[in-house]
């Protein structure tokens, strides 16, 4: 019988563990909450769940920049692990019978690509660029048939923290001004539209909405639905997205770039957006790269993280 392979997706919250075939299949799936014993937790529920003999691989995500030899400096959101070898960790808790099993980790950005170029929307390229949307932004970058793309100092593909604008006060995580993730993400978006909305005195939907409680998705769908100050909103924001993307073209030059994360269940419109401020942005080729919504969903960092060991 062939061994199985497990992906695990720690997030802040939750972890979240499946069971992957070969071929992107998640055969069996369950999650439980995020403790301050993180690995141990895993340890425990991979020791539950399954016989360890019949394992051949499992492989994790972290929200930080882990190196490609598998050490996390920083897990701002799950602090328990930073400093550590997380993979090497989880390895010496499962024991000596588990010894022969292959653990590995990754950033969970990096690896959502990995899944996506494997079992979802890039299977039929050969090169990507993944962005991932929601509350901040994450990315991937693959190459070359498989390649993916680390840097001299593990933070190649932190779309987020791209400088696109000069002279912005607000700060951004990061420490630094007018980074990409201040604009084109679900954060930055809300954040656009309240200073749209005092600029002005132009009528909105959105001027309706409790401003504590406006999320992105408010502003994506009176945008789909005609109001013409969210629209101008959505334009601005993630034309600065469009135009990395046809910065990174003249870099990098990729066949594909996958949106993904929660703010790309805006869907077609949003593709729209950024294609219109990136074809109008590039000149030195003729056949741009394709933008396409991402396909695996809430399930990619599992299946990104099963392909990692298999």
């Amino acid at each position: 019988m062939a061994g199985k392979y497990i992906g695990i997706d720690l997030g802040g919250t939750a972890i979240k563990f499946g069971e992957v075939t070969e071929d992107g299949k998640i055969v069996a799936q369950w999650q439980v909450d995020t403790s301050k014993d993180v690995i141990g937790t895993m340890a425990e529920e991979i020791k539950s769940h399954y016989d360890l003999a019949d394992i051949n691989g499992i492989g994790m995500t972290v929200p930080g920049p882990i190196s490609n030899k598998g050490f996390l400096p920083v897990c701002a959101n799950v602090p328990e692990i930073k400093n550590t070898y997380p993979a090497k960790d989880l390895s010496a808790k499962l024991g000596a019978e588990g010894s022969h099993i292959k653990c590995a980790a990754g950033n969970d950005g990096k690896l959502a690509a990995l899944g996506e170029y494997a079992f979802g929307a890039a299977k039929k390229y050969n090169s990507l660029i993944m962005a991932t949307i929601g509350t901040a932004i994450g990315g991937g970058i693959i190459l070359d048939g498989g390649n993916m793309i680390y840097g001299a100092h593990d933070v190649a593909a932190e779309l987020s923290h791209i400088h696109v604008k000069d002279g912005e006060e607000v700060q951004c995580g990061c420490g630094g001004h007018g980074c990409l993730e201040q604009y084109a993400s679900g954060t930055g978006l809300v954040r656009e539209a309240k200073r749209a909305l005092d600029r002005s005195d132009e009528p909105s939907a959105l001027r309706v909405i409790d401003r504590d409680k406006m999320q992105a998705v408010d502003v994506v769908n009176a945008a789909k639905h005609g109001d013409a100050l969210a629209d101008g909103v959505v334009r601005y924001c993630f034309g600065y997205l469009g135009q990395e993307f046809a910065n990174l073209s003249v870099i990098i030059d990729p066949e594909v770039y996958i949106i993904g994360g929660g703010v790309s269940k805006a869907g077609q419109y949003l593709i729209d957006v950024i294609r219109e401020k990136y074809e109008s942005s590039i000149h030195l080729f003729k056949e741009p790269a394709d933008i396409v919504l991402a396909e695996l969903g809430n399930d990619a960092g599992i299946l990104g993280a099963a392909k990692l060991v298999m």
